[in-house]
């Protein structure tokens, strides 16, 4: 994450959200920047932002959820979704869904990281 977040110019505050609580910590104490809040999935919901950001990195298990995270992205943030190459399959398979998240998204670049993860691009509607 800590390196994702250089990509962002500094005027952009940015939320990253891992699962693990270790992995945050650690994060926080390597990577420490101004225009960045490195919190876990279960502190976002315990203590939301209160205001929307300009842009969001989410490392999860769950492309799901990670989507439900990203209500607190404003309209045209960029988001950097990681998420299991199975997990991504998995939640695209209906059309149903698939219309559901271009209604509220543009996925403007997919890369495949690894034999079992893959990066999104997201830009919100």
């Amino acid at each position: 994450i800590g390196n994702l977040v250089n990509f962002f110019d500094k005027e952009v505050k940015v939320t990253c959200v891992d699962t693990d609580r270790n992995a945050v910590q650690i994060g926080n104490i390597i990577n420490s920047r101004e225009n960045s809040d490195n919190i876990t999935r279960d502190d976002l919901q315990l203590n939301p932002p209160s205001e929307r950001v300009d842009g969001m990195i989410i490392m999860s298990d769950s492309l799901d959820m990670a989507l439900t995270d990203l209500s607190y992205l404003l309209p045209n943030g960029v988001a950097v979704v990681m998420c299991y190459v199975d997990d991504f399959e998995t939640y695209f398979a209906t059309e149903s869904v698939q219309k559901r998240f271009l209604q509220g998204f543009l996925m403007t670049e997919k890369y495949r990281v690894s034999s079992d993860t893959i990066l999104l691009q997201l830009k919100k509607k």
